[in-house]
């Protein structure tokens, strides 16, 4: 028994200070009109996965075949205002894939993956210019005989869980404050 403890606080500790590093994998196809993701520790722990689609009421997320949760687009919108990302998580990797088939004509396809390589490398240089160690990629692909339009994204982060432990602590503090300054306003 004393070794399994030794070995869960030294296995906690070394999640504690070491890099997580967190895989991202988005798969968008029109054809089939939902975006398919998985979100992997190390890339090969899986953390969830499922699909998405859009209803008239909001975003259905699938987590199986049998359950799906609904997400109003009215709390899709109060939840973005409130979202804060952390300079803690950083992202080490993008890459993103575009496959156009005969869904557009020709010289629209054209068009098309050379403005989403043009806007791709702008962006790119401009995040590449503040963070060197960023490894960003691009790709299209243009096919003749498929009648598709897929995007595939894959997007790598890394932290560690001090950084996670700083960034709820901060959460809970700002909770405790909110409350005990409301508690203060009922009292006068």
């Amino acid at each position: 028994m004393e070794n399994f403890i030794v070995a869960l606080i030294f296995c906690s500790l070394l999640l504690f200070f070491f890099p997580v590093f967190t895989h991202l994998s988005l798969f968008l196809d029109l054809e089939e009109k939902r975006i398919c993701f998985g979100i992997y520790l190390y890339k090969f722990i899986r953390l969830y996965s499922g699909w998405v689609n859009l209803s008239d009421e909001g975003v259905m997320v699938h987590i199986s075949d049998k359950k799906a949760i609904l997400i109003p687009y009215g709390m899709i919108a109060e939840q973005r205002k409130k979202l804060e990302i952390t300079a803690g998580f950083q992202i080490l990797k993008y890459n993103q894939i575009i496959e156009v088939g005969s869904v557009l004509e020709l010289e629209n396809r054209i068009w098309f993956t050379a403005l989403a390589q043009i806007v791709s490398s702008q962006i790119f240089s401009v995040l590449q210019s503040n963070k060197h160690f960023l490894s960003l990629e691009c790709g299209t692909l243009l096919l003749h005989s498929d009648d598709l339009f897929k995007i595939t994204v894959n997007i790598t982060a890394v932290f560690n869980g001090l950084v996670l432990a700083i960034a709820l602590l901060k959460k809970v503090l700002e909770k405790v404050l909110t409350y005990a300054l409301k508690r203060e306003k009922q009292k006068n």
